[in-house]
């Protein structure tokens, strides 16, 4: 379906069919349309093509963001979305809201003091949600907070949004990322100098919040355009007109040292406390987590993704060079369109030879953990045409191991391959993030994870473990990849504190919980027995969290 034929068309989302009626908006990244539907509220469909560069790099970030942070009262809410591979196209469904967005606010009615304040106090509780998923939003101005039909404040529009995807960018790619994503006079300093060194972390939307406020109160923005000297040091236009708490608040946002800005907490207690004029507030500063860090590299140019595709899966007995792996998934994060190359050099590789094969599920099983799960579908051949190809195909017999060996290989592939297209369904069905960590678990999606986790069991209890000497360590590696799944499969379960009341009362759960996690522990420790050496495979641009980390150095699951 074209963008241009989309009014009068219906989109059948998995929650139901959507009517598209008018068009509302339109930006070099997406457009956005009103559905019409005389039994229920309208709604608003954004439809992003993912045939440009610029627009499934909106879709790659936008997406995730909205499945991490889940639903709040002061963040626009993803009710659904759906992806049309045909015609590379991506339709995302929210609320509509009458009221529009803030600068549509401003422009009729010059805003009460008053009405700031909630204002930011929304803003406020939107970033300690947002910035408590380690992501930063990155474009705060009146377009991208709207007025929702409670009158509660509601950001939206996270098609800039980073987290750790960035991470390995070199400054010039960086620069230009900024130059496309953020807007001039929101810039904070280290956005200004992306050769300074000094890391992207939350301080980035503090900064863009006291941008706002400033143009809430005054009606303009507090850096001249193109006086780069004033921003690069936080010297915000005076105004005589200009008291406290908002004084201290501005010169405590604007600060040039990122970690020396205010954080959304003590900038709401502020404002939700009784102040008046004459007393000056109190700043509270907290430790930020890294969000993104400069690596000061040049692009690796060493080898193709197609060489590296060809090493990794090289048809012999030799182990996958890490650094190989490194480089492929690094180049993922860089360039998410990377995705399709590894695709598309995968779909050439001869999958009837046993080697090549094995070699191509553990590349494919160590993706789908490590490149975020929006590029999965990018271009013709994905994740799910690949896998099914390697489970249909007919594998020719090597003349180094014996048919009951030949067999034994014939069941393994298929066992292998049949288990990750599995996975990729699971995902799709429960929202759940690839690599499992920050997702929010709903009841009913608990046992299709516990009968996948015992899926997972299968694979190193029959056969990855056993005693035959042909692509031994091949498969020991594949078994680490396994047992790193289970570790964040587990760990996911058994942290997501949201629903722990409402799951633990699930029947059977912590039986089964119980006994997935006792034969895990099991397998792990006949793992180390079998390979002394670290379990855990150090991938680039990761940031594991702790628990994992440790649970797979000393065995335990979490």
């Amino acid at each position: 379906m074209k963008s241009d034929d989309l009014i009068g068309n219906t989109i059948d989302f998995s929650s139901g069919p959507i009517t598209i009626s008018t068009k509302l908006s339109e930006s070099s990244n997406c457009q956005s349309y009103l559905s019409f539907d005389p039994s229920s509220a309208s709604r608003v469909v954004k439809y992003i093509s993912l045939s440009s560069n610029s627009g499934f790099a909106y879709y790659y970030h936008e997406l995730p963001s909205y499945q991490l942070i889940g639903p709040h009262q002061n963040i626009s809410s993803l009710l659904d979305y759906k992806f049309e591979s045909e015609n590379n196209s991506a339709y995302l469904l929210f609320d509509y809201y009458t009221r529009g967005d803030l600068s549509c606010i401003m422009a009729k009615n010059r805003l009460k003091e008053s009405h700031i304040r909630q204002i930011v106090i929304d803003l406020c509780s939107a970033l300690e949600v947002i910035h408590s998923k380690d992501i930063v939003h990155m474009d705060l101005r009146p377009e991208n907070i709207l007025i929702g039909n409670d009158g509660n404040v509601k950001v939206c529009d996270f098609g800039s949004a980073i987290k750790e995807e960035l991470y390995g960018l070199d400054q010039e790619a960086m620069h230009l990322w900024i130059q496309d994503h953020t807007h001039p006079t929101f810039r904070p300093p280290e956005l200004l100098n992306v050769y300074s060194g000094i890391p992207i972390t939350s301080s980035i939307d503090m900064w863009e919040l006291g941008c706002l406020i400033y143009l809430l109160l005054f009606y303009r923005a507090p850096f001249e355009l193109n006086d780069f000297n004033s921003q690069f040091n936080g010297r915000f236009l005076y105004q005589e007109s200009l008291k406290e708490p908002w004084k201290t608040i501005l010169e405590n946002l604007f600060q040039v040292n990122p970690e020396q800005r205010a954080h959304p907490k003590s900038i709401k207690e502020i404002l939700e406390g009784n102040w008046d004029g004459n007393r000056k507030p109190e700043i509270v500063m907290e430790k930020r987590k890294l969000a993104v860090k400069w690596i000061l590299t040049v692009k690796d140019t060493s080898k193709s993704t197609k060489s590296l595709v060809k090493n990794i899966t090289a048809n012999n007995e030799k182990q996958t060079v890490l650094n190989w792996m490194e480089t492929l998934i690094r180049k993922a994060h860089q360039d998410p369109r990377k995705v399709e190359k590894v695709y598309n050099s995968l779909s050439m590789r001869p999958f009837r030879k046993i080697s090549v094969a094995l070699k191509s599920l553990g590349l494919l099983h160590t993706y789908l953990l490590t490149v975020p799960f929006s590029a999965f579908t990018w271009g013709k051949n994905t994740a799910q045409t690949i896998l099914l190809s390697i489970n249909q195909v007919q594998l020719s017999k090597d003349s180094k191991i014996n048919s009951n060996d030949f067999a034994y290989f014939e069941e393994l592939i298929h066992g292998y391959s049949s288990l990750l297209i599995n996975k990729l369904s699971i995902h799709y069905e429960t929202s759940t993030k690839s690599d499992w960590i920050g997702s929010t678990i709903k009841s009913e999606s608990i046992h299709p994870m516990l009968d996948y986790w015992q899926q997972l069991l299968i694979p190193i209890t029959g056969f990855l473990l056993d005693d035959i000497s042909y692509l031994k360590e091949i498969r020991l590696d594949i078994a680490k990849i396994v047992i790193d799944e289970i570790c964040l499969l587990s760990s996911a379960m058994k942290n997501d504190n949201q629903n722990k009341n409402s799951r633990d009362q699930i029947p059977d759960f912590l039986a089964r919980y119980r006994a997935n996690y006792n034969r895990s522990e099991a397998l792990v420790e006949r793992l180390k027995r079998m390979r002394p050496s670290a379990i855990l495979t150090k991938l680039p641009g990761r940031i594991r969290e702790k628990i994992v980390r440790e649970s797979l150095e000393e065995g335990r699951l979490y």
